[in-house]
């Protein structure tokens, strides 16, 4: 939860749009700014708390997910429940054929296999519609779960995250934090990691996270994600070939008209 002296977020939760920060604010102190916006946050801007309600809650869904807690073997990183999307099937439902799973995200057909190097199969998903303001932040925490060999060359079953038409891959089986860490369901799982990207322009997105398998369709893997959120920071978007503009937030990418972009090298994907 944020305090007083920390940048308040909120979790993507609804559609409702961000309020615009005026130039007055801008202008203030840091603690003063982090009040203001704290009250408008808390005030509904998003509503919910992560996954939080123990659901899907504002989210669609495809394939074989579910809603976990530490009991899988990992420690949600916000609160007590995180969301698992798998290659596999379970009680929960079963994968869907990569054209279906592109069609869900609004991606053109096959881009998924170009994306990741490989022939994808089946997959699962799922995606929410949310409103940002330009300089807002998208943060999120992810794991990856396999029961591939780490690496495979062959069967590199992979994850990956979009805004819009465009993906970005998250990680695969050559992830070199991939180790043992007793997780029901998987022989490997990764460390946990963090994204953010800096929204260039003000617009309604469609966000998605997805996994899929590459070549086979029997051994499974998954993304454990939890703590997505938007973040206001009220200043105006810089450009990435400018990163030493000292308001140039601490980011891995920027989105804007042309798709990602990475900022500084980021290694927080693989």
């Amino acid at each position: 939860m944020a305090d007083q002296n920390t940048t308040p977020v909120t979790d993507l939760t609804s559609t409702a749009p961000q309020e615009d920060i005026s130039e007055t604010r801008q202008t203030e102190s840091s603690q003063e700014q982090s009040l203001i916006i704290d009250s408008f946050i808390n005030n509904g801007s998003f509503e919910g708390n992560s996954f939080e309600g123990g659901t899907f809650q504002n989210w669609r869904t495809i394939g074989d997910t579910s809603i976990e807690t530490q009991e899988i073997g990992i420690n949600p990183t916000d609160g007590e429940f995180q969301a698992l999307i798998t290659s596999g099937f379970s009680d929960a439902g079963g994968s869907v054929e990569e054209s279906d799973l592109s069609q869900f995200l609004d991606l053109p057909s096959a881009s998924l296999d170009t994306l990741l190097d490989g022939n994808a199969t089946e997959g699962s998903g799922i995606k929410q519609t949310f409103t940002a303001q330009a300089g807002d932040i998208l943060e999120f925490d992810y794991s990856l779960l396999t029961n591939e060999a780490t690496p495979s060359g062959t069967f590199n079953d992979s994850a990956f995250f979009t805004l819009g038409n465009f993906a970005l891959e998250l990680g695969d089986t050559f992830d070199p934090t991939f180790s043992d860490k007793s997780v029901q369901g998987f022989s490997e799982a990764t460390d946990s990691k963090t994204i953010k990207v800096a929204i260039s322009q003000a617009g309604t997105y469609d966000l998605g996270f997805g996994i899929v398998d590459l070549t086979d369709s029997i051994v499974d893997s998954a993304i454990l994600l939890d703590d997505v959120k938007l973040i206001p920071t009220g200043v105006v978007p810089f450009s990435s070939q400018n990163t030493d503009d000292a308001n140039s937030p601490d980011v891995d990418f920027t989105f804007g008209a042309n798709g990602f972009e990475a900022v500084n090298d980021s290694s927080n994907t693989q």
